[in-house]
C-alpha cells in the first residue's frame, strides 16, 4: 500500500455520523490508514458529461452495500488522459483504470491514539498536477504520503483529489455557454475541486480532521488551482457560509501568468474537436453537444493529441475565473482579503523548470510551430507578446526551438508568476513571516535511473519524493539526512507552529536546497527581472485607467514606468502642451512610485477631490503615460510620436475610423494599436462631456465603433477595449448625475449589440467593476 514494501496492511473501519453504516478502508500498522475511492460527486458521464459536478452525499455511500459498508481498500479510476511520459522517459506512464467516473477522493490519516476520541488533525487536500491533461491523486506508489504522515511527522490528514481532466475537464465554447445560461462553461475541473472543498469541511471531522484547520495544496497545474480556487473564494458569488475553508497554502512550482483565454478564444479548439468527429459546423450548438456526449470516453482520449489545440485549460468564464484578474492584484485587494483572513502561503520552484517543459508537446524548428505550441498555454494576445519579447533561433536546429519554448512555459507558469504574487502580497502589507519562499536545486542520486537523464537537471516535478517524503527509490543516507532538514518547514507550516522561523528576511530571499546537499537562505538573483516580465505575460490592465487614478499620483507617474517602479528619463517628452491639474496643495498618501508626499511629487490619491473631469489619462505602448486635455491633443501627441508616417491624418476623425484603419498596420505595430485604439475611445467618450449630451453621442458614434469592431477577426482585444471604453463613460455619468439612467441605458444598448455580435455579455455586464461604478456617486471615495 505505501511507499516502504516492507508494511503490514490490516482491514479498519470509520462509522459514518448519522448513520448506522461505516467506511472500511485500509491501516498500515502504526503509520496510516488510507481510504480509497470516496466518490464525493456523482460520475460525470452522459448528459452530465461537461456541466457542474452534481454533489454525493457521504450517506449515500453506504446505500445497497451489504452490511452498510461502504469498501473504500481499493483505488478508483482515474480520468482518461493522454500519455506524456513518453517525452521523459521510456518507463510509460502510471497504470490505472481509467473512466470518467473519475471525482473521488483518497483520504490518508494518521493512526488514532485508541485514548484519544476526537485527535482534530490539520488537514492537507491535493490537487496533483499534469498541465491539467494528466495525472492522478497520488495513487502511485511512490506518492503515497505514508512517510509523510508518521516519519516526517506531518501527524495529518492527507487528502488527493481526483478531478476532470484535459477534454473532460476544460472543453470551453459557445455552445457550453448557452446551454449553461452563461452559468459555466468550461472549468469543469475547477468546478471539481471545489465541490471537493465543500465535501471535506463537511465530512472530514468523521474521519478525525479539523474542518477548520485546512492546507490546501498543488503541485504544477495543482498549484495553478490552488491560486484559482482562492481567487474564486475570494471573488465568487456564493455564499458566505461556504466561504473560507482554508487557513494556509502551498503551491509547488506554478501560478497563474495571465487572464486565462476567454471562452471565444477556445472556439477554434471547440470547432476542431467538433471536425475531427465529423460533426457539422451547420448544426446548432446544443446539436453539437448531443452528439460530442455520445462519443465514447476513450475516443475522446485518443482525439488530443492529433488536435492542432490539443491542451484544454482553465478559461476566463466571467463566473468561477472573472475578467481583470491582474486588476484585482495590482490594486491590492487580493492581498487585503488574504490578510484579512490571515492566509500563510508556501510557495517555490526547482531550478531547471524548463527542461521538462521544453520536450513536453515541443515545438518543430519553425516560428508557426512555437507559435501554435505556445498558444496552447495563452491567449492570441499574450502570446504575441511573448514572441516578440523572447529571442527566437535563427536556426534549424529543433533542440533550439524547445529551448525557447521550454523558456517561455517556464517563465509564465512558474518562475515570474509566483514572483509577482509574492511580491503583491508583501507589497500590499501581508507580513513576511506569512509567506515562506523556497528554491530546489539539489538533484536526489535516484531521479536518473528512475525518472529522467541527467541533462534534465533538476527539472519540473522532480521534487516530488522530497515533498512526499518518497522513500521506495532509495535515497542515499545522506539524503535522508536532507530530506528529513527539508521536511521539517512543511510540518511546521501544516501545523502552524507558533513563533516558527523560516529564516528569510526579505521579499528577494528565498531557501535554498543546493546542488550540494546543503540547505540555506540565498538572494534571488532574478527576482527584479521576473517581476518586470510579469507584464509581457499578464499584458495591460483592461481597466488600465481606472488603476491608475486611484493608486498612484497622476503627476508622479510621468517620470516611473507602468508597474515596474522604475524611473523613465525621456518619459517627460510625451506631456509637451500638456496641462497637468494643480494638485499643490492636495493632501494624499506617499507616492507607490517614489515614496514622496503628495505635496512633494505634485500627486495626490484622493480621487474625490481630484479634478478628473479635466483631465483624461490613459497609457501607451505600457512604456509611458499620456496627459491631455481633449481629443485633439491626444492624437497629435500620438501622431508624433507613434503612428507610421504613412497614415492618413486622422484628426477629427470619428472612432469608427480608426478602427478601420488600424487592421491595416502591420504586425510589428499591433500593440501600440491596441493600447492607442483603447487610449482614442477613450478620449473620445470623455470629450462627449463638453455638450454634455452622452447619451446622443453614444447611441450615434459609440456603438456605430462597436458594430464594425464586431466585425474584425484578427484583432481579440474587443472585450478589454470595450470595457475600458464604458468604464471611462461610467465616470463621465457619475460627473453628470442629471444625465445617469440615460446614459447608463444607452451603454448597455452598446454592450448589448457587442453581446449579439461576439458574445462579450459576461464580460461586460457581469463584472464586478460594472456592477460596483454602476452605483458610484458623485464626491465618493475610492479605495
Amino acid at each position: 500500500m505505501g511507499n516502504h514494501i516492507s508494511y503490514q496492511t490490516s482491514e479498519c473501519e470509520i462509522p459514518l455520523p448519522g448513520t448506522s453504516g461505516c467506511v472500511k478502508g485500509l491501516q498500515n500498522g502504526t503509520q496510516s490508514r488510507r481510504f480509497a475511492g470516496i466518490p464525493y460527486a456523482q460520475p460525470p458521464v452522459g448528459d452530465l458529461r461537461w456541466r457542474k459536478p452534481q454533489p454525493y452525499p457521504l450517506q449515500q455511500l453506504i446505500a445497497g452495500q451489504p452490511g452498510d459498508t461502504y469498501d473504500a481498500t481499493r483505488f478508483g479510476p482515474v480520468c482518461p488522459q493522454p500519455n506524456y511520459s513518453k517525452a521523459v522517459s521510456s518507463h510509460g506512464g502510471p497504470k490505472h483504470t481509467y473512466h470518467e467516473d473519475c471525482l473521488r477522493l483518497n483520504i490518508w490519516t494518521p493512526v488514532p491514539d485508541p485514548q484519544a476520541r476526537n485527535p482534530k488533525w490539520p488537514v492537507v487536500i491535493w490537487f496533483h498536477g499534469g498541465w491539467f491533461q494528466i495525472g492522478d491523486p497520488s495513487q502511485e506508489p511512490g506518492m503515497d504520503p505514508t512517510e509523510l504522515i508518521s516519519t516526517a511527522r506531518l501527524n495529518a490528514i492527507f487528502i488527493a483529489v481526483g478531478y476532470r481532466l484535459n477534454v473532460f475537464g476544460f472543453l470551453a465554447g459557445e455552445a457550453l455557454r448557452e446551454e449553461s445560461a452563461g452559468q459555466e462553461v468550461g472549468n469543469y475541473g475547477l468546478w471539481d475541486q471545489r465541490l471537493a472543498l465543500e465535501w471535506v469541511y463537511q465530512n472530514i471531522a468523521a474521519f478525525g480532521g479539523d474542518p477548520e484547520n485546512i492546507t490546501i495544496s498543488g503541485r504544477s497545474a495543482g498549484a495553478y488551482a490552488v491560486q484559482a480556487q482562492v481567487l474564486y473564494d475570494f471573488r465568487g458569488e456564493i455564499e458566505e457560509a461556504t466561504r473560507n475553508k482554508f487557513r494556509r497554502l502551498y503551491m509547488h512550482s506554478n501560478a497563474i501568468p495571465s487572464q486565462p483565454k476567454t471562452v471565444q478564444d477556445c472556439e477554434p479548439q471547440f470547432d476542431e474537436l467538433c471536425q475531427h468527429f465529423g460533426i457539422s459546423a451547420d448544426l446548432t450548438g446544443a446539436e453539437k453537444l448531443k452528439k460530442l456526449r455520445a462519443i465514447s470516453a476513450t475516443d475522446l482520449c485518443d482525439a488530443i493529441m492529433k488536435l492542432k489545440y490539443h491542451t484544454f485549460r482553465p478559461v476566463t468564464d466571467g463566473v468561477f475565473i472573472h475578467p481583470g484578474v491582474f486588476d484585482y492584484y495590482r490594486n491590492g485587494s487580493f492581498a487585503a482579503e488574504f490578510k484579512r483572513r490571515g492566509l500563510r502561503l508556501f510557495i517555490g520552484e526547482v531550478r531547471d523548470e524548463n527542461t521538462l517543459y521544453a520536450v513536453t508537446n515541443g515545438p518543430e524548428a519553425n516560428l508557426e510551430s512555437l507559435k501554435l505550441q505556445v498558444s496552447n498555454y495563452y491567449s492570441p494576445a499574450t502570446t504575441d507578446r511573448l514572441l516578440r519579447h523572447y529571442v527566437l533561433p535563427d536556426s534549424t536546429d529543433k533542440q533550439e526551438w524547445q529551448s525557447v519554448f521550454g523558456r517561455i512555459i517556464a517563465d509564465g507558469q512558474v518562475r515570474a508568476p509566483y514572483r509577482f504574487l509574492v511580491n503583491n502580497l508583501l507589497e500590499h502589507g501581508v507580513d513576511l513571516k506569512d509567506v515562506w519562499r523556497y528554491l530546489i536545486a539539489y538533484r536526489l542520486s535516484f531521479i536518473t535511473e528512475k525518472v529522467a537523464p541527467a541533462s534534465f537537471g533538476v527539472s519540473h516535478s522532480m521534487d516530488r519524493p522530497i515533498w512526499n517524503y518518497s522513500i521506495m527509490h532509495g535515497p542515499s543516507p545522506a539524503e535522508r539526512i536532507l530530506m528529513d532538514d527539508w521536511i521539517r518547514d512543511l510540518v511546521a507550516f501544516v501545523n502552524d507552529q507558533p513563533d516558527y522561523d523560516y529564516g528569510t528576511r526579505s521579499a528577494d530571499e528565498y531557501k535554498v536546497m543546493t546542488p550540494e546537499g546543503k540547505i540555506e537562505v540565498q538572494k534571488d538573483g532574478r527576482w527584479d527581472s521576473l517581476l518586470q516580465l510579469m507584464d509581457v505575460f499578464s499584458g495591460p490592465s483592461p481597466s488600465f485607467t481606472l488603476s491608475l487614478l486611484l493608486d498612484n499620483h497622476p503627476a508622479c507617474m510621468q517620470r516611473h514606468s507602468l508597474r515596474t517602479g522604475s524611473c523613465v528619463e525621456d518619459g517627460s517628452k510625451h506631456l509637451e502642451g500638456s496641462k497637468l491639474p494643480d494638485l499643490s496643495d492636495a493632501q494624499g498618501q506617499a507616492c507607490m512610485r517614489c515614496q514622496s508626499s503628495a505635496r512633494d511629487c505634485g500627486g495626490y490619491s484622493d480621487l474625490s477631490r481630484a479634478p478628473l473631469w479635466d483631465t483624461t489619462i490613459v497609457g501607451l505602448n505600457n512604456r509611458s503615460l499620456i496627459v491631455a486635455q481633449n481629443q485633439e491633443q491626444l492624437v497629435s501627441i500620438f501622431l508624433r510620436d507613434y503612428l507610421p508616417p504613412e497614415a492618413p491624418d486622422p484628426k477629427n476623425q470619428s472612432p469608427i475610423h480608426w478602427v478601420k484603419l488600424f487592421p491595416s498596420f502591420s504586425q510589428s505595430v499591433l500593440p501600440v494599436v491596441r493600447t492607442a485604439l483603447t487610449a482614442l475611445t477613450l478620449a473620445h467618450v470623455a470629450s462627449l462631456r463638453k455638450d454634455h449630451n452622452l447619451a446622443q453621442c453614444s447611441r450615434h458614434q459609440y456603438v456605430q465603433a462597436i458594430q464594425h469592431i464586431c466585425t474584425l477577426t484578427d484583432i481579440d482585444y474587443v472585450s478589454d477595449l470595450i470595457r475600458s471604453a464604458m468604464i471611462l463613460a461610467l465616470y463621465e455619468v457619475c460627473a453628470h448625475p442629471s444625465g445617469q439612467e440615460d446614459a447608463w441605458s444607452v451603454h448597455v444598448q452598446a454592450a448589448g449589440k457587442l453581446a449579439s455580435e461576439s458574445n462579450f455579455a459576461t464580460e461586460l455586464l457581469n463584472t464586478q467593476d460594472l456592477r460596483r461604478l454602476r452605483t458610484i456617486e458623485v464626491g465618493s471615495s475610492y479605495s
